[in-house]
This record gives C-alpha cells, sequence and structure tokens, in this order.
C-alpha cells in the first residue's frame, strides 16, 4: 500500500511536470513563431522598398537616355534613312544591353528602324499610342515570350522642330539584368 501510493503520487507528479512542459514548450514556440514571421515581414518590406527604388531609378535612367535617343534621330527623320536609324538603335542597345529591342515607328504605325532584326517581341500598340499622343509610356512589367525574361515596354515620342510628335521611340527594357 505505502509504495503504491508513491509510485501513483511520483507518476501524478511526473505527468503534471510533463503536461507543464508540452504547455510552456508550445506557448515558447508559438511566441517564437510570430516574432521570427514579424521579423521576415520587417525584413522582407526593406527590401521590397530597395527593389522598388531601384526599379524606379533605372526606369528614370531610361527614359532620359530615350529622351536623349529621341532628339539624336528627330533631324535623321527628316530624311528617313533605315540603315543609319538601325546602326543608331543598334549602337545604343550595344551600350546599354538592358534595352533588349529597340524601335523607332513612324507618325502612320509604320517601324522604321530596329535595333533586332526579326522583331521577337510583338510591337506594343498602346506604347505607340501614346507616345503619338506626345507622352511617354512606361508599361507594367510582364514575362516576354520572345525573351523569357521580365520586362518592360517604353515608349517616347521623338517631336521635330515645330513640337509635332514624328514618330515614337520604344524600347523593350529587361528588368532581370
Amino acid at each position: 500500500y505505502t509504495h503504491g501510493f508513491f509510485i501513483a503520487l511520483a507518476a501524478a507528479i511526473a505527468g503534471g511536470v510533463l503536461m507543464s512542459a508540452v504547455l510552456v514548450g508550445r506557448w515558447g514556440y508559438t511566441t517564437a513563431r510570430q516574432g521570427v514571421e514579424a521579423e521576415i515581414r520587417l525584413g522582407l518590406g526593406n527590401v521590397a522598398a530597395i527593389i522598388e527604388g531601384q526599379v524606379g531609378a533605372d526606369i528614370r535612367n531610361t527614359r532620359s537616355v530615350l529622351e536623349q535617343l529621341a532628339g539624336l534621330v528627330a533631324p535623321m527623320l527628316a530624311r528617313p534613312d533605315a540603315s543609319r536609324l538601325g546602326e543608331r538603335l543598334r549602337l545604343t542597345a550595344a551600350v546599354q544591353p538592358r534595352y533588349l529591342q529597340l524601335r523607332i515607328v513612324s507618325s502612320g504605325g509604320d517601324v522604321l528602324a530596329t535595333s533586332a532584326e526579326g522583331l521577337p517581341e510583338p510591337l506594343n500598340r498602346v506604347a505607340v499610342a501614346y507616345g503619338l499622343d506626345g507622352t511617354a509610356f512606361v508599361s507594367e512589367p510582364f514575362k516576354s515570350r520572345a525573351f523569357g525574361r521580365e520586362v518592360m515596354t517604353l515608349a517616347q515620342p521623338v517631336t521635330g522642330p515645330d513640337g509635332a510628335v514624328i514618330a515614337v521611340i520604344t524600347a523593350v527594357f529587361d528588368l532581370q539584368s
């Protein structure tokens, strides 16, 4: 009788201790998981802000280069020479490999020159329309079927000496490089 009582008491105490350990362990795990998740969310938010800033800077830089290119090709469009225009676009693409494809589109919608023969990425008609209206255009990022990369389409109007839009420069810009 006395040994059975002590065994029952020891089993009850061990069970209570074990149950307490399980409860404290579960509480500790849940609290730690919530803390780690909060730190991950905060860290990813910081990374997202940094990436967004870098992409924004890339877009501003790209638009600036397209504006400069539009100023350079505007005089060439008075007497369009597809080979000279194409060479200018190929040189620009060679200097900046993130330009996967550059095109000059006339005010009538015809492609006058391209940096890449075969035109792998279809012409973004919305970008051209914005450009012909005199407004620069930046698309949402999308996965290019032709290049297999995340890209954006940009368009920059080319104006003549009188300020009228005479053409549009479009660019397929690589976001993954």
